[in-house]
């Protein structure tokens, strides 16, 4: 079958599978709670590719047209990160400039045959393809020791 008659069943990452379609996170095949505004960040975060978004992109794609203050967006970031417990690393900080997502996205694809089976399996799931985005940024703390290797 060829890529472009696949359609889209969800995003996977960890324990953790995304059902855009049906506004829905699982965590070990559980729906996990999660309100409409931190399932629209983290798509934003996702859709990022690795890439940090500032606090104002995300403010603007998530209440677009709205005036809000930045602890709005805050609360949204901290239920993310509640609701991914112990991997609650899936989203960083990067002060000064935004967030970035960090977990490993594999893209589940359902064939038109098997779409009300829902997911495929782990083993036709693929990597996102390259963009032209920027590659995630390093971490500035703690870099003394790959500094003196150079």
């Amino acid at each position: 079958m060829d890529p472009a008659s696949e359609r889209l069943a969800g995003i996977a990452f960890g324990r953790f599978q995304v059902l855009p379609d049906r506004r829905e996170v699982l965590a070990d095949g559980r729906p996990i709670k999660l309100g409409g505004r931190a399932f629209d960040v983290l798509m934003a975060l996702i859709e990022a590719h690795g890439a940090v978004v500032s606090k104002e992109v995300l403010m603007a794609r998530v209440w677009p047209g709205r005036i809000i203050e930045e602890n709005s967006l805050a609360a949204q970031i901290a239920a993310l990160r509640a609701a991914f417990g112990a991997e609650r690393a899936l989203i960083r900080t990067v002060s000064g400039r935004g967030y970035q997502f960090t977990g490993e996205i594999r893209i589940l694809s359902a064939s038109p045959e098997k779409a009300g089976a829902g997911l495929a399996t782990a083993a036709q799931a693929s990597v996102l393809p390259p963009t032209n985005t920027p590659k995630p940024v390093s971490e500035l703390i703690g870099r003394e020791r790959s500094s003196a290797r150079s």
